[in-house]
Formats: structure tokens, sequence, C-alpha cells
């Protein structure tokens, strides 16, 4: 047969498919361009001759040609795949997670009436002295911190709950454990990432901060305070 040469790249694109390319130079099959792709169990090899014989320019073209395939395909169909897979994912998920989140806002609601009494003494006591007041909180998928896209199906109100958490003008939580376990909270959004976001007054000043779900939380924070420029006074 000659001597033969043969090199090419796979990559997975999903995962249960493979796409690769191979260039096969022999003295006698010339230069053959092979393009591989497997399903599961499945495979199938399509194979282009590029040059009966050793041509440079054959060669070229069977090194370049499949990266430049690849990146089409990658942009006009595995792209749009693996998203619309990715949403019809999450979608299943939502609707598998819809009645499990119905009953933890449920017990949610019910804690938090619990609370009320006791938030609102703690609420006066803060008030007294300056100390914090919980303004606004919100947990879930928030979409900017500033709140003007919060989309109140994957987000919470928290605020009785952390009011309820503050001791002395302080607020300390450890991190590393989701949020969503705390008393009066419950996972709004379980297929998302989810932050805190919380406004509150301390020594009559406004604060602001935003948190990944498991950071540890200590209030209050001199970068919390929220800067009033001279132009917005």
């Amino acid at each position: 047969m000659g001597p033969v040469l043969e090199y090419g790249v796979e990559k997975n694109i999903t995962a249960h498919n493979l796409l690769g390319a191979y260039l096969h130079l022999g003295s006698k099959d010339g230069v053959l361009l092979k393009i591989k792709f497997s399903r599961g169990n499945q495979q199938f090899i399509f194979p282009v001759q590029l040059s009966d014989g050793i041509s440079p320019s054959a060669v070229f073209y069977g090194t370049v040609l499949p990266v430049g395939i690849y990146f089409v395909v990658k942009m006009l169909l595995i792209k749009p795949f693996l998203k619309d897979q990715k949403e019809k994912d999450l979608a299943m998920k939502r609707e598998k997670y819809a009645e499990e989140i119905a009953e933890k806002r449920r017990e949610a609601q019910v804690a938090v009436e619990l609370m009320r009494e006791q938030v609102e003494r703690i609420t006066q006591d803060e008030e007294a002295k300056a100390g914090i007041i919980i303004v606004k909180a919100w947990y879930g998928k928030l979409a900017a911190e500033d709140l003007s896209e919060i989309d109140e199906r994957k987000c919470i109100d928290v605020l009785v709950p952390l009011q309820l958490l503050v001791k002395e003008s302080t607020l300390i939580l450890p991190g590393g454990k989701t949020k969503a376990n705390l008393p009066g909270f419950y996972d709004p959004c379980m297929t998302d990432d989810k932050h805190l976001y919380i406004r509150y007054k301390f020594r009559r000043q406004l604060h602001q901060v935003t948190i990944e779900d498991k950071d540890p939380i200590k209030l209050p924070q001199q970068k919390h305070l929220i800067r009033v420029s001279i132009s917005e006074t």
C-alpha cells in the first residue's frame, strides 16, 4: 500500500453526539478527507476524495476545511439546537418543581405571619436607636440591582424574615449554604442562580447590597452606604 499518514480531531457536540474529521494521506489513496459522525452506538463516515496523489494544496484544504465546516455547523446548527434543548429541559424542570415551590410558598407565608408581631417589636427597638431597619429585601433571580426588571414569579419579598434576624443592630449570617432554608424563605426558581438584595437604614442613612445565594451576610457595613452626590441634593 505504501506509506500512509492519518490525523484528525474529534469533538463532542452534545452528550451523545460526536463529530470528527480525519485527513488520510497515502501514496496509493492520495488525499482523503473523512468526516465522522457518531450518535450513541451508531457511527457514520463520509469520505471525500480531495486528490488522487499527494498534493500540498489538497493537504492544506483538507486541514483547514473541517475547521471552517465545524464553526459554520456550530453557529448555524449546534448552538441553536443546544439552546433549544436547554430551554426545553428548563421548562420541564420548572413544571416538575412547580408543585413543590407552591407548597414551600405556603409554608413560608405561614411562617412570615407568625413572625410579624415579633418583627414589629424589633423594628421599634431599632428605630429608637437608629439601628438597622430593613427597607426592602428580595431573594431569587434578580435581573438588576435597582430592581427595575424584577420578575416577581422568580423572586420573593424577604423583608420580614430578615428584620427578624437583626440582633442589637447587627445582622450576621454565615456563608456556604443556600438562604432558601432560612425561616420565611423558600426557593422560588430552582433552576436559576439566586441572589439576595437588601436595602436598609442604619443611623438613618440608606444602605444597599446584593450578594450571591451562598455568600455570608454582615450588616451594617460602610461600603453599603448609598452616597448622594451634590447634584442630587
